[in-house]
């Protein structure tokens, strides 16, 4: 017969356990932004934004700020963020160019979605590359899961 290691197996599923944990603190943190509108400085950054819509050209996207204007503009802040902007935009093609409720229900879950995996995959990486134990590693990633620093980021 095979023999199988319980100490082995046991020390496999205890590596899940912190990447799970902060996964799931993250879905609970924010749960309740998984509905909703566009709210605060969305209308500047989605709705008012050129490089969020298909007629703008995706090279646009590594020339502009976060808010659409030319880096090289006076009004522009400089605050280079293009990989949301291109979030922004695959969500606004999925939607077929219509900006809704639900549209921005659908950004807010990929976002909470989006921050569990992050959480996750934080805690594995405190193990991994950090050498820490279970436990650390799972404190670790609940901070980061449910740390206030994320609310602007996840839920709006």
């Amino acid at each position: 017969g095979r023999h199988v290691d319980m100490a082995a197996l046991g020390r496999r599923w205890s590596s899940y356990c912190a990447p799970l944990a902060s996964a799931a603190a993250a879905l609970c943190a924010f749960s309740n932004a998984h509905d909703g509108e566009l709210v605060f400085d969305d209308v500047y950054a989605i709705v008012q934004n050129p490089d969020v819509y298909p007629s703008t050209p995706c090279w646009a996207l590594w020339s502009h700020d976060f808010w659409g204007f030319p880096l090289t503009s006076d009004l522009s802040h400089k605050s280079f963020r293009p990989l949301t902007t291109l979030s922004f935009r695959a969500h606004l093609l999925w939607a077929q160019g219509r900006l809704s409720d639900e549209t921005a229900a659908a950004m807010h879950r990929a976002n909470v979605f989006l921050h569990a995996l992050n959480s996750a995959l934080f805690a594995r990486t405190c193990q991994v590359v950090l050498a820490m134990d279970v436990h650390q590693a799972a404190l670790a990633g609940l901070l980061f899961a449910v740390h206030p620093v994320h609310a602007e980021a996840v839920a709006s």
